[in-house]
């Protein structure tokens, strides 16, 4: 693994929250100085097709990456646009069955209002950042 592959990596998982590209970017620069938006982009794809990470699309939004590979999907703030795990349990065993056909992979985003968003004593500032 190269030396610009490992600080980029080592950068997604120190972070707890589901990084863009820019922010990558930004905090890799911090280690990394010289490195190249493109190589944060390059680098990215490799470890998305190798497994280590994963990429998550979010319509109208820059894409989203994830230190966590395990079976999982996301919940996103419709206000705030805070970004959270979310363990959708059996429900494809369920459509699996139902169809009588395996699901060979799938795309599964559920969108929320968080719940600093849902309190009236929240500001847009106050609620978490938009990611």
């Amino acid at each position: 693994m190269t030396k610009q592959r490992r600080v980029i990596l080592e950068t997604i998982k120190e972070n707890d929250k589901h990084m863009t590209p820019e922010e990558i970017y930004t905090k890799t620069r911090e280690k990394f100085p010289a490195i190249a938006m493109a190589t944060v982009y390059n680098n990215l794809n490799s470890l998305v097709r190798q497994g280590i990470i994963r990429r998550i699309q979010v319509p109208g939004s820059p894409d989203h990456y994830d230190r966590n590979t395990e079976k999982h999907e996301h919940l996103i703030c419709e206000k705030c646009g805070h970004m959270a795990d979310a363990d959708p349990g059996d429900f494809i065993s369920g459509i699996e069955q139902n169809l009588g056909i395996p699901i060979t992979r799938y795309n599964l985003t559920l969108y929320y209002i968080c719940p600093n968003c849902r309190t009236t004593s929240f500001t847009d500032s106050e609620c978490y950042p938009k990611q």
